[in-house]
């Protein structure tokens, strides 16, 4: 009879556990999630919000969700995103700290007489209002009044923060909609005279100057600076009067589909460190961060390619090298994994970083001629491409305390150039390549 005695023992332990499970678990959750609710200020569906005020001192802000939402008051922008969902979750999530009952006397003595700020919004066809007075004496809260009610309480200085937002925290600060993938061209103009015009080739990060194909573009360069134009933000809103009179310098940019965006910027304020912008995207002219100019280029030269690579890292998918007491080849045999010798190399990064390696670093100069020595006794790296084109670089011994810049051979398309490379950048590519062909092989 002992399975007897285990059931009946097995099912006292269901009636405990579950009764542990129902009263402990189940009912403390529930009675948290009522303390919860019953601390709400406002009950209301989220979706239903179709208007909110914010006043603030003499200026009322009033927003309507249209297509998405919208100031319409005092004047009509697009919202941050970012401040628009930090107030609205304030409305939502708003609680009551501590309830101080119904008001008696002045409400003068809580600051409520004159609010610092007066929420309103219109949620399941309904108007509700929030009026915030004075910190209390610790300075952790404030006093809060339902504009329906007689109550008196008390919400967190983080509840205050997230309502308190103006004009300036509510517009959109973006200058721009776009992404930099989607610009296909991109002219620079400056009031001195200098022009340039970028075109995208093709899809991916390759550009080219009109005019001018043979300059090699860097086109990580150019993505960098339209990343930096995409993500420029309004730091100050100024009046349609203050439009710059004079362009300094004006970005027009030709996007897929046809559109056009532009961005004109006027003279450097060099003690704010700002400049004056406009765009067709803000309605008024704005103030933006100065450090705009220092990456703006006056010439292509700037974003020409002098890598020592030659081309894209990703296309690299073949190596082959001699040094002092080695020579070796290496393939790509998958995204990342290298082989040699038709086995498996043991760490494939060591050959990523040295096509790293070769692709950031950059050379200074160029010269004709370089006192490189005999051909036998130099170093020798070479990439070919998915394409079969091939590249090469070529070095003799870097000194061991040399700091100057030293000579490189490259020869890429049928073309030899001899470039000047910083010494410490050289030693990283030839420790890299060292670490590559040092023994750490195959399997």
């Amino acid at each position: 009879m002992r399975w007897r005695s285990t059931a009946v023992y097995l099912a006292v332990l269901l009636i405990v556990g579950g009764y542990f499970y129902y009263f402990e678990v189940l009912k403390t959750e529930q009675k948290q999630i009522e303390e919860k609710e019953a601390k709400r200020v406002f009950v209301f569906s989220p979706d239903s919000v179709s208007q909110i005020e914010i006043g603030s001192g003499e200026q009322t802000v009033r927003l309507e969700k249209k297509e998405g939402w919208q100031i319409v008051q005092p004047l009509s922008s697009e919202v941050d995103k970012t401040s628009f969902d930090t107030l609205f979750s304030g409305i939502k999530n708003l609680e009551t700290m501590r309830n101080l009952g119904t008001a008696t006397g002045d409400l003068g003595a809580y600051g409520l007489a004159r609010p610092a700020l007066k929420v309103r919004f219109q949620a399941d066809g309904q108007w509700r209002e929030l009026l915030v007075g004075s910190e209390n004496p610790s300075g952790d809260s404030r006093y809060a009044q339902k504009g329906d009610g007689n109550e008196v309480f008390l919400i967190s200085g983080q509840a205050w923060q997230a309502l308190n937002k103006n004009l300036k925290d509510l517009r959109r600060k973006d200058l721009f909609a776009w992404h930099s993938d989607e610009v296909q061209v991109f002219n620079i103009e400056w009031a001195s005279g200098e022009k340039l015009r970028l075109e995208r080739s093709g899809t991916g990060q390759k550009w080219k100057e009109a005019g001018r194909p043979d300059l090699k573009i860097n086109g990580t360069k150019v993505e960098r600076l339209l990343d930096q134009v995409q993500w420029l933000r309004a730091v100050e809103f100024l009046d349609p009067g203050e439009k710059p009179t004079t362009a300094n310098v004006k970005l027009t940019l030709q996007l897929k589909g046809g559109t056009e965006s532009q961005l004109i910027l006027g003279e450097l304020d060099k003690t704010a460190l700002q400049v004056v912008a406009d765009t067709p995207g803000i309605p008024t002219p704005v103030r933006i961060s100065s450090n705009i100019f220092q990456e703006i280029p006056k010439s292509a030269e700037t974003f020409q390619d002098r890598s020592l690579l030659g081309f894209d890292p990703g296309e690299v998918n073949g190596l082959k090298w001699k040094r002092a007491g080695s020579e070796g080849s290496a393939a790509r045999i998958d995204q990342g994994k290298w082989e040699t010798g038709g086995k498996a190399i043991d760490d494939p990064w060591t050959a990523n970083r040295l096509i790293g390696d070769a692709s950031q670093v950059e050379y200074t100069e160029t010269a004709d001629h370089a006192p490189l020595g005999p051909e036998e006794n130099l170093n020798r790296l070479e990439f070919t491409g998915t394409d079969g084109q091939a590249a090469s670089i070529s070095w003799a011994a870097i000194p061991e305390q040399g700091k100057e810049p030293v000579f490189v051979k490259q020869e890429q398309s049928g073309k030899t150039l001899y470039v000047k490379v910083p010494a410490q950048e050289l030693k990283r590519i030839d420790q890299s390549l060292e670490d590559l062909a040092g023994g750490k092989m195959p399997r």
